[in-house]
């Protein structure tokens, strides 16, 4: 049998390949990729080359294999060490699509498992987890350019880095009061909205959070976005709730993480600045809030509970069940006190894999540009997330 290569270029955000490649001490864990047969004879089988490039230009290359009868093999090996993954799937097919699942175990001690969809005979997709928790996607069979739309469409905006690190220097932040959970969740949609503002930079669009107000004087209001939001650009359009549009500089870009700092010189004022959650972790179970301006249609609100914590150190994601959309990138996931435990940063599908959405927690995100927030001086009552406490206002009536 003839065997066909594919060759795509598939562009990942850094934190979330690091997650997929880095297995230990730099050893590289290889994506398990699936793939479903050509109706031809049962004895017949497919095996597809694929070469997948990440935005730090690690490349992996491998092969699958599959058969009429429903089952497979893949094997892939690291083109910068001698880690090896092999595997095996299984499919079901309805006419020319299908679906699939599989697992892979790797010469690394780790091992993963996947799902798949196949979109024709010899096209597909698919997502999955290794046994560290680290999350994958993937696409087989498409060119290049088709390949980076599912991806688009799976995990959001192209999460790739942009631009030099640049680092803000001597910026410490206030920590803001945290509202009442006993206030109900209109009351506290209410006061966070206007904090919540829509980027524009170039051809990209996401949405960020003020974490200073700028109110004093000498001062500039700082927004906090994802860097693959404000891309190459040294400026920024930033919208608030009520459609002014203010002008913005790029002042920080994160060299480690997808995260980045716009400071507006002649800010707008009564915009108060969000409380954030900083040395602490949020807690599995927890109910969250994803505010951001996702596909053109304005600021929307979605609900969530946090689902799980993956990795560690700098490379903590924050998993969460709330819708996240294209759009949503760089806007705050906030607690029922109205913190931010982090920022939206990217979203997962496909077949076995619903409502999977990551933040970069804010402890992160801070520290990644070089931010840190002031000690509590005096203060008695502190949130778990080290700020004092506000009063609550009274609930809606409705």
């Amino acid at each position: 049998m003839p065997s066909i290569e594919i060759k795509f270029s598939v562009e990942l955000h850094p934190v979330l390949f690091n997650k997929i490649a880095t297995m230990s001490a730099k050893q590289t864990l290889l994506i398990p990729l699936s793939i479903a047969a050509l109706s031809m004879l049962s004895s017949c089988s497919l095996t597809v080359p694929l070469i997948v490039f990440s935005g730090n230009s690690e490349i992996l290359r491998g092969s699958a294999t599959g058969y009429l009868d429903g089952r497979g093999s893949i094997e892939f090996q690291s083109t910068q060490n001698d880690t090896k993954c092999t595997g095996a799937f299984e499919y079901k097919r309805r006419g020319y699509k299908g679906w699939g699942t599989g697992s892979a175990s790797c010469t690394d001690g780790t091992s993963a498992d996947f799902s798949f969809d196949a979109a024709t005979n010899s096209k597909g997709y698919g997502a999955g987890e290794d046994s560290k928790g680290r999350p994958f996607l993937f696409a087989y069979g498409y060119s290049e350019s088709e390949a980076k739309e599912i991806y688009d469409r799976l995990a959001g905006d192209k999460l790739q880095k942009y631009g030099n690190e640049v680092l803000p220097a001597g910026i410490t932040l206030k920590r803001n009061i945290a509202k009442s959970r006993e206030n109900d969740l209109k009351v506290l949609v209410a006061d966070v909205i206007p904090q919540t503002v829509k980027i524009t930079a170039g051809r990209y669009q996401g949405s960020g959070f003020v974490i200073r107000d700028g109110q004093r004087k000498g001062d500039s209001m700082l927004v906090m976005t994802n860097n693959h939001v404000v891309g190459s650009n040294e400026t920024a359009g930033i919208t608030f709730s009520n459609g002014n549009t203010y002008t913005g500089k790029v002042i920080g870009r994160s060299g480690q993480l997808d995260t980045a700092l716009i400071a507006i010189e002649a800010p707008p004022m009564g915009i108060s600045a969000f409380a954030f959650c900083y040395g602490s972790r949020p807690q599995i179970g927890e109910s969250i809030v994803a505010i951001g301006t996702p596909l053109g249609v304005g600021t929307t609100v979605t609900r969530g509970i946090i689902s799980g914590i993956a990795g560690s150190g700098m490379n903590t994601l924050i998993i969460t069940d709330a819708a996240i959309n294209k759009g949503n990138s760089g806007g705050p996931v906030l607690n029922y006190s109205g913190e931010v435990l982090g920022i939206a940063t990217a979203k997962m599908g496909g077949i076995g894999v619903e409502s999977i959405a990551f933040a970069i927690p804010m402890t992160e995100a801070l520290d990644s540009l070089g931010i840190g927030p002031k000690d509590q001086a005096g203060a008695t009552k502190l949130s778990e997330c080290g700020n004092p406490l506000g009063k609550a206002k009274p609930k809606s009536d409705k």
